[in-house]
């Protein structure tokens, strides 16, 4: 029998740069928070916080749509490329702790089913691996509050299959073990100390939909899906960058000249946070429900501006007409001009 034990993902990282949270403290993103079955993590003002509590069972990564979580053992590249070179058969059967091993697949044991994401599962699959997921008895479990991660994945992974035609699709079925499968732990040396403050620069494994663009070749078929977003801007937009630094994927950049201003997005990118849509005070940016196709788009342009100077105070702006005034002067008129009328108004009441 084939085991191989990946139950223990050993220590956690976060890059700030690809955290939506951190990026923006109003993001909706807490799939880390609300999958962790140790509730061992926590955010505050551009910090992030993981408790002593954490057991290592990697659900935080499988959780994280923009790649931001790192895990120092047994990441998807890993289990993947081990399952790839040692498999005897093109069978691979994913398992909890709790649940049975086979005697005729290669057995890889996770912490739980919620550990498994849509890039591992896809590439098997279109290798032309079986895939079986079988789990133990989840009600009463501690990952059982994390289930909402396995079953969002396994919602992408059928988007992409069907996508690409492909019919095959993962079995999932509930077999209990008798005897629990013990954890492997990890070499937990300086385990703590690096949950210290959030790691600017990371050059290990790649982004989670990086990682995902590489596994996929091919035309895409038409198909709605929840996890991209078909991004536009009108024209209210004033080019202040906002949506450019909360994205935690890259997937909107920015680029200025002498003439104009210009905002492209990068649909393959979008993990559809709604970051930008939600920073945007102006309310420029509008999010539709994706497509897979826009996974096989190219860098597009949303927006074209003209580069403007304030005929008041000379400052440098964006708009997509052309205008006098910057967008504080524009408003400090408009209350000057308000309160000259309130004025005018009062004074004509008084002659009367």
């Amino acid at each position: 029998m084939q085991i191989f034990n990946a139950s223990s993902c050993g220590d956690v990282k976060i890059n700030e740069n690809h955290c939506a949270r951190l990026l923006f403290a109003r993001s909706r993103c807490d799939d880390c928070m609300r999958s962790c079955p140790q509730d061992a993590i926590s955010f505050s003002t551009r910090e992030y916080k993981v408790a002593r509590d954490c057991n290592g069972c990697g659900i935080c990564y499988s959780a994280c749509r923009t790649g931001a979580i790192k895990l120092s053992d047994n990441l998807d590249e890993v289990v993947l490329n081990k399952i790839l070179k040692e498999a005897k058969r093109k069978k691979v059967r994913f398992l909890c702790s709790k649940a049975k091993a086979d005697e005729d697949s290669y057995n890889v044991v996770l912490s739980c089913i919620s550990r498994l994401t849509e890039n591992v599962l896809f590439r098997l699959i279109k290798t032309g691996f079986e895939v079986e997921i079988v789990k133990g008895e989840c009600s009463g479990c501690e990952y059982e509050k994390s289930l909402f991660v396995f079953e969002r994945n396994m919602n992408f992974l059928e988007d992409i299959l069907s996508s690409f035609n492909i019919k095959e699709r993962p079995v999932i079925k509930q077999e209990i073990a008798e005897k629990e499968i013990e954890k492997e732990e990890s070499p937990r040396r300086e385990f703590f100390r690096m949950f210290a403050k959030p790691i600017r620069d990371m050059r290990a494994e790649k982004p989670r939909r990086l990682f995902f663009m590489d596994l996929i070749q091919g035309p895409l078929s038409e198909r709605e899906t929840d996890f991209l977003l078909n991004i536009s801007i009108n024209d209210n937009c004033n080019l202040c960058g906002a949506c450019v630094f909360v994205c935690p994927t890259k997937a909107i950049t920015v680029e200025k000249d002498d003439i104009k201003g210009i905002i492209y997005f990068s649909p393959s990118l979008c993990v559809g946070c709604r970051n930008c849509i939600d920073v945007c005070m102006k309310e420029a940016v509008k999010g539709e429900r994706g497509n897979m196709v826009l996974l096989n788009r190219d860098t597009v342009k949303l927006k074209e501006l003209n580069r403007q100077v304030c005929t008041h105070c000379g400052t440098v702006f964006y708009s997509a007409g052309e205008k006098e005034l910057c967008d504080i002067c524009k408003m400090r008129k408009e209350k000057e001009d308000a309160l000259f009328a309130s004025w005018e108004e009062q004074r004509r009441k008084n002659d009367r």
